[in-house]
């Protein structure tokens, strides 16, 4: 499949749909077009044609902005997740555990010089819960669908064998028990 064709006809459909105004791109627009060039980059790396997607497009309004303020800092926000996750490799933050473990009576300054990628004390609690779980929830979901993605390719293409929703249930209990 050809993405500038399909995005080529896509814009003819919107011009015809829509007319042919001409106004400035906003953010949300060109945010919203990136996600939509997601989308279909990851249908064509596909092995199927057919297109089922369950993203969502966020939509900002005045409500958002008042509960934005109302959460405080101190909360584990999923977005400070990503940030840890994005900031520190796993190993770096076996090494930091291990750092703390070994000077249980550190302060928190001398483990901020120590390590100078930590800004809070809260980092520590969260790269413990990070590898007693073995990463995160929504980690082990990816893995288990990829996984799960897997088996059913190889079982469906490979072996040409029917699947059904029962193996796929299998698969995934699989995974998770390991």
């Amino acid at each position: 499949m050809n993405l500038l064709n399909i995005t080529k006809h896509l814009f003819h459909l919107a011009q015809t749909e829509y007319g042919f105004e001409n106004s400035t791109t906003t953010t949300d627009e060109i945010f919203t077009a990136e996600r939509l060039f997601e989308v279909l980059k990851s249908f064509k790396d596909s092995y199927f044609n057919e297109l089922y997607t369950y993203d969502t497009l966020e939509f900002e309004d005045e409500y958002d902005e008042i509960t934005d303020e109302k959460e405080s800092d101190d909360e584990i926000d999923e977005n400070d997740q990503f940030y840890l996750k994005k900031r520190f490799t796993p190993e770096e933050m076996e090494n930091i555990i291990e750092w703390v473990d070994q000077h249980p009576n550190a302060r928190f300054a001398t483990i901020s010089n120590q390590f100078r990628k930590i800004k809070h004390r809260n980092y520590i609690t969260r790269f413990r819960e990070y590898i007693e779980n073995d990463g995160t929830r929504l980690e082990k979901l990816k893995q288990i669908k990829e996984f799960m993605f897997n088996e059913f390719y190889f079982k469906r293409t490979i072996e040409k064998e029917a699947i059904h929703d029962a193996d796929l249930e299998r698969y995934a209990i699989q995974k998770a028990r390991e």
